[in-house]
């Protein structure tokens, strides 16, 4: 039986950033108070573009090889980490996030091409529409008052400009156990050239 890798196509931010977000994280985390909250470690925290699922590494050879040729008609992306929020909205939310601004119009675009291209791969769709943000807590159980704890923590961190960032490449991130807790790692860099 092969080893199967739950993995996403996305960006692994700068470790200065990271340390940014881990601290707007915290100032919502504080104010939450909740522990119906999961909120992500630090190992986990990028921007995701496209969720692989769990897959063979026979199939992330081949999906290196589809998405090294849909990466080649993008260039870099100017990006910055700004705001919280929270989905499906601020008032009642089930995740927490750090939003991302800059040329989101042609991240969106890249992600479609990036959806588009590893769908034979993906066995299950993601059919919402995708908004640039990177999640940093998940509600563990959705009940009423957690959920507007967390909208409450949200919108009193106040969380203004991060950062900028330049995402120059595609990565495919796999998720593996550390002695730290789940962890991601690039398992093939692919550069943004146009």
């Amino acid at each position: 039986m092969a080893d199967l890798n739950r993995c996403w196509l996305g960006y692994p931010l700068p470790l200065a950033l990271l340390a940014k977000l881990k601290e707007a994280q915290m100032q919502i985390r504080k104010r939450a108070g909740s522990d119906a909250i999961r909120w992500h470690p630090p190992g986990e925290l990028a921007l995701h573009l496209v969720s692989l699922g769990e897959i063979a590494n026979t199939s992330i050879l081949r999906i290196q090889g589809i998405v090294e040729q849909v990466v080649t008609r993008h260039g870099k992306l100017a990006l910055t980490l700004e705001g919280a929020g929270g989905s499906p909205n601020l008032i009642m939310p089930k995740t927490a996030w750090i939003g991302v601004g800059g040329e989101t119009e042609r991240l969106k675009a890249l992600r479609q091409d990036l959806a588009i291209c590893v769908q034979q791969f993906v066995t299950a769709i993601d059919e919402k529409e995708f908004e640039p943000a990177i999640e940093v807590g998940i509600l563990r159980k959705f009940d009423d008052r957690a959920r507007a704890d967390m909208g409450r923590s949200i919108k009193v961190a106040n969380i203004g400009a991060l950062g900028e960032f330049t995402m120059d490449s595609v990565h495919v991130l796999a998720s593996r156990a550390t002695s730290a807790g789940p962890s991601l790692h690039s398992v093939a860099s692919l550069p943004l050239v146009q």
